[in-house]
Order: C-alpha cells, then sequence, then structure tokens
C-alpha cells in the first residue's frame, strides 16, 4: 500500500527550524528511547543505585521496538481508512520505509527479550513481564479495532505516560530499600510524561486547539506540589529534589513550547517537546555528585 498523492500530506513534511540531525533522530522513533534512557539513569543517579550495563540497553532497545511499530500501525490504520488528518511526519517516514523499519523493530525486540532472558533474575522477569502485558494491552486496545473505525480508548496519554514512567522507574524502584521516599518523583515524571503526551495530541489537532482548562490547572496544581516536593527533599535527600526540580523544568519549558505554538511547525513542536524532557541529563554531566 502506497501513499497517496495528496496535499495534505505534503503540508506535514518534514520541514523544520532544527537541524537535520534532530529531525532524523525524531523520524526515526529514536527521540523515545534517548528520553527513555536518560531518565533510567538519572533516576538510578538520583537514588545512588548502580544498575547493570545491560539495562539500558535493554530498555533503549524495547522502547525503540514498540515506537516503531505503533507508528507503523498508526500508518497503516490511516491508509486503510483513507483518514489521512491523523498522519504526521513520523507516520509518513515510517511507511515509506516500513521494509527497513519494520524487520528494524522486530530485531530490537528480540534482542531485547535475549538480553532480558539472559541477565535478569526471575523475580524481575515475572515484573518485566506484568508491565509488558499491559503494553500489550494499549496496543490490542488503540490498533485492535478495525481501520474503518477509529479507537475509542480513553485516556490514552495517561496510559502511555504510566507505561513508560514505569518501565524507566521499575529497574531502581526493584533495587531500593526505601521504595516509598522515590514514590513522589516517579509521579512527578509520570505527569510529566502525561503533560508531554497531552500538549502533543493537542499541537497535532487539525483545527487549531488549546489545552483544556482543567487539564492546565491539574499542570499547574501538579508543578506546585513538585515545588513543595524538592523543599521537602533537599535536606536529606538533595539528588531526589534535583530530580524533582528537573521535572519541573521540564514542564516550564513545554507550557513554553504551548505559548509559541503559532509560530512553530508540528514538527517543530513535536522535535523540541522530547528535547525538553531531557533536563535529567544535566545530572549525568561529568563531575556533578551533589
Amino acid at each position: 500500500m502506497s501513499l497517496p498523492q495528496n496535499p495534505a500530506l505534503q503540508a506535514t513534511g518534514t520541514r523544520s527550524l532544527l537541524p537535520r540531525p534532530l529531525q532524523w533522530i525524531h523520524l526515526n522513533s529514536l527521540d523515545a528511547p534517548i528520553v527513555a534512557v536518560v531518565w533510567l539513569l538519572a533516576f538510578a543517579h538520583a537514588a545512588a543505585i548502580a544498575l547493570p550495563h545491560w539495562i539500558p540497553f535493554a530498555l533503549g532497545l524495547a522502547c525503540w521496538s514498540f515506537y516503531l511499530l505503533d507508528r507503523l500501525l498508526d500508518a497503516r490504520r490511516s491508509l486503510h481508512s483513507a483518514n489521512f488528518t491523523r498522519l504526521r511526519a513520523r507516520h509518513i517516514h515510517h511507511w515509506r520505509f516500513r521494509q527497513i523499519l519494520f524487520p528494524l523493530a522486530l530485531a530490537a525486540l528480540a534482542a531485547a527479550v535475549f538480553l532480558a532472558f539472559a541477565q535478569m533474575p526471575r523475580p524481575a522477569i515475572l515484573r518485566n513481564g506484568a508491565l509488558t502485558a499491559v503494553t500489550l494491552l494499549y496496543f490490542s486496545r488503540v490498533h485492535g479495532a478495525s481501520p474503518a473505525q477509529p479507537s475509542t480508548f480513553r485516556f490514552k496519554e495517561l496510559f502511555v505516560a504510566l507505561i513508560f514512567t514505569s518501565a524507566c522507574a521499575t529497574p531502581i524502584l526493584s533495587r531500593m530499600q526505601d521504595r516509598l521516599i522515590f514514590l513522589p518523583v516517579f509521579l512527578a515524571y509520570s505527569a510529566l510524561a502525561w503533560l508531554n503526551c497531552c500538549l502533543i495530541e493537542v499541537w497535532e489537532q487539525p483545527i487549531a486547539s488549546v489545552l483544556n482548562p482543567a487539564l492546565r490547572i491539574a499542570s499547574a496544581i501538579a508543578c506546585a506540589l513538585v515545588l513543595m516536593l524538592a523543599g521537602i527533599l533537599a535536606p536529606a535527600h538533595l539528588r531526589l529534589a534535583l530530580l524533582s526540580l528537573c521535572a519541573l523544568s521540564s514542564a516550564a519549558l513545554l507550557f513554553l513550547l504551548d505559548r509559541l505554538r503559532h509560530r512553530c511547525t508540528p514538527l517543530t513542536l513535536r522535535i523540541a517537546a522530547d528535547l525538553a524532557l531531557l533536563t535529567p541529563a544535566l545530572l549525568l554531566l561529568p563531575g556533578f555528585n551533589p
């Protein structure tokens, strides 16, 4: 099935103010795995946990494979239903290069599964198996309906945010003795991932839209709670407090992008939204050891 010559599709092309390497990373679904690995390493640093080297590789590969498959399935659904309004530059790119990207998705998934079964203790396999089952539930709900009928899966953005953050945090939580101290940070990053998904959904609507006022209020309350959390954690857990401030900084950048949305192309907004999630990388800079 080939892409139709439709002017509406040409408008979703790859024009962007950002450098071409960043566009290439986004169009090939490498942005989400990069964010996942950065969050994982930042969580480990903040919790003072030394992770085995294979875990970031397995997480990155698994995340990449799921995002590749998700975008290929999205493109397939839109083309089968002739509903081109949901197609974006990333979907068009994935479908054009599906003969390369689909085998890469399967290979990345196979490599992640091999690493997991070769290196992971049995209790960890069970924990991650449960998370994988939830992820497959998401795929079945979103992509399981017939192409002629759009998915009616509610709370999709929240579901994706919780899965994504859980995948990044599970290796840390399983190695912590006092897990409750990390729970507020987990909730803060889940809220950040949710905000990212909600804003992207709003920005990519065919008709100009704005974030629901209720969601704006919820986001403002969440940011205030994160700021309070950082103040509470700072005396005894400085690294966790800084990690919370990184989440707050990312949220502020997302809201800034929302204010500038009419001045940016959809592709620029989409790439910049994921770049905004990389503020925890500051904690990983050489010599940073509070």
